[in-house]
């Protein structure tokens, strides 16, 4: 399984090549420094949330919208979690919202 931060790369990468800005375009437009964004798009930055947002305005999207991903035919089953190598972990929890409780 991708990295979080590969994803996230080129998901920015994606939203910067569609508003036609050279990387030193886009940081000028964030503020944040053109080799960082290079780092952010190819996934070796673990990116903060300030910046996440920052990115975000400079694109004019919503924070949700960097995070979406284009379909591509390979879904995974959203009923368990799995490890970076692609191995299942564990089952979901189920709750059932209609049930009630009781102190035991």
């Amino acid at each position: 399984m991708e990295l979080v931060t590969r994803r996230f790369g080129r998901r920015i990468r994606e939203l910067r090549e569609e508003k036609g800005w050279s990387q030193e375009e886009f940081a000028e437009q964030c503020g944040l420094h053109r080799t960082y964004n290079g780092g952010i798009e190819r996934g070796e930055r673990n990116v903060g949330l300030i910046n996440i947002e920052r990115i975000a305005v400079a694109l004019r999207v919503s924070i949700a919208d960097l995070f979406e991903q284009k379909r591509t035919g390979v879904t995974r089953s959203p009923d368990c979690v799995h490890s970076r190598r692609g191995r299942r972990l564990k089952a979901p929890l189920r709750v059932n919202m209609n049930e009630t409780l009781t102190p035991t």
